[in-house]
């Protein structure tokens, strides 16, 4: 769930396990259905139907611009529980961007994180193109919004990073939540 930052009755809802999006503006009662990528999960040329089971684990508007949303997709079961099995199953879209608030999406195929499991998106506070990702494969940023990333990684384990944070008094600090390994500070 995540609340437009300029209009509290403006919510989307992201499914964890079959790729869908709703969006809200009237109640706390979904009045559409913005992306619906459930098709698309089931003809995945996967036996295990758990690895088909694909969500937005990840939503956030960029707080100096709400038209711009961020989302990422991991399977469940990599993000329920750190299956590295799970993990390592490539995801159908890793990065979608909405740039009217959620509305529609725009799948982003960057080969530096496509295929890999998002678990969470940070948005610079007062800059809508620079984000971060936390992924199964390290922590991304984004300069130029969301288009291309690259790993910034660098003294964090190899193992799936669950949660990333700024600093509340300096968003040039990073902090990052790892499955099994503890907390890391850029």
């Amino acid at each position: 769930i995540t609340v437009d930052p300029s209009d509290p009755t403006h919510i989307l809802i992201s499914d964890a396990i079959w790729g869908v999006i709703y969006e809200s503006n009237t109640s706390l009662t979904p009045d559409k259905n913005v992306l619906n990528l459930f098709t698309n999960l089931q003809a995945l040329p996967y036996d295990d139907v758990n690895q088909k089971g694909q969500g937005v684990q990840a939503i956030t508007f960029a707080p100096s611009n709400p038209d711009r949303v961020y989302a990422g997709m991991s399977v469940n079961w990599c993000e329920k529980f750190s299956d590295e099995y799970y993990c390592n199953t490539n995801v159908y879209a890793s990065i979608l961007i909405s740039e009217d608030g959620g509305s529609n999406w725009e799948q982003i195929q960057d080969n530096t994180i496509s295929g890999l499991s998002v678990t969470e998106i940070l948005v610079d506070p007062l800059n809508e193109n620079i984000a971060w990702a936390a992924t199964n494969r390290g922590v991304f940023l984004t300069a130029d919004g969301g288009y291309t990333w690259e790993i910034r990684s660098k003294g964090l384990p190899e193992t799936l990073i669950m949660d990333i944070q700024y600093d509340p008094k300096d968003s040039n600090i990073l902090y990052a939540g790892t499955a099994y390994k503890g907390l890391y500070k850029s």
